[in-house]
């Protein structure tokens, strides 16, 4: 479940860095760079306390963050719907700005 609402919002993403990409070399490049610096400003690899006292908040908001915490909280607690509800918002604005995204460039 935390895999469907986390890649609803990346495809999302995905589409609308894809509604604005002149070539496919561009939407992977564009695509994986912002892959990368989610992925290294989230606690995937690192614990927020690890991070600069600056740079904590935007790991804390980090959609990465949230995904990591909801499995990490399934493995130490029982099975609770908490962890998702946290990834449901973004995962939705997310799928919802990829399809404005398309709607907007397939008008053009």
């Amino acid at each position: 479940m935390i895999v469907a609402v986390f890649s609803l919002g990346i495809v999302g993403l995905s589409i609308a860095v894809s509604a604005f990409a002149s070539t496919i070399e561009v939407f992977a490049t564009v695509r994986s760079a912002i892959q990368l610096y989610l992925s290294f400003l989230s606690t995937i690899f690192y614990d927020v306390s690890l991070f600069p006292a600056i740079v904590q908040p935007i790991v804390e908001t980090n959609p990465m963050t949230w995904a990591m915490q909801a499995f990490r909280a399934l493995q130490s607690q029982a099975s609770t719907l908490y962890p998702i509800s946290i990834l449901v918002g973004p995962s939705l604005a997310f799928a919802l700005l990829g399809a404005l995204c398309y709607l907007w460039y397939t008008r053009l």
